[in-house]
């Protein structure tokens, strides 16, 4: 019996290593996202055109920051942080469009960016840009608004154009 719990413990560390690391993979992001520097970023890019992938994107109009999108993107990133869950799916097997709903923004468009690890505002786009489907998202035309929220290493970028109904 003595045997045999000695050889548990050497285990029982290892897996706890295993889990430990596996949660410090990623670096947290800044504890609040400096709302003037991505908009900043994003719309640098947007005014410019890009390559997303193979395709090319033409210049679109700049985007606004929001609050309630700002709300939408906090929740989703505390939910993922809490849970430990890089996931588009939150609480409740939310999409993103139920997320927004829930602060009380009506859209007729909607995205979402997620990204893990990156410690800067200039790191996550440069890793969105990198990702077609992200940089897509970034420089689709029919988005006029986002915003950006972070919380331990996750970020949650989430973008909308708002329906005729006001927000």
């Amino acid at each position: 019996m003595h045997d045999m719990m000695i050889k548990k413990v050497p285990l029982l560390f290892l897996v706890w290593l295993v889990a430990l690391s596996a949660h410090a993979q990623y670096r947290n992001a800044p504890a609040q996202v400096d709302e003037q520097k991505i908009l900043e970023l994003v719309n640098e890019v947007r005014a410019k055109g890009c390559r997303c992938g193979r395709e090319r994107m033409a210049p679109a109009p700049a985007l606004t920051w929001n609050s309630q999108l700002e709300q939408a993107a906090q929740g989703h990133s505390n939910w993922m942080d809490d849970k430990g869950r890089f996931s588009h799916t939150g609480r409740r097997r939310s999409n993103t469009g139920q997320r927004v709903e829930e602060v009380g923004y009506s859209w007729n468009f909607v995205g979402e960016n997620i990204a893990a690890g990156q410690i800067t505002e200039e790191a996550v786009m440069e890793s969105w840009l990198k990702s077609p489907g992200h940089c897509k998202n970034i420089m689709n035309p029919n988005f006029t608004q986002m915003a950006v929220a972070t919380s331990g290493p996750y970020w949650t970028q989430v973008f909308a154009r708002p329906s005729r109904r006001a927000n």
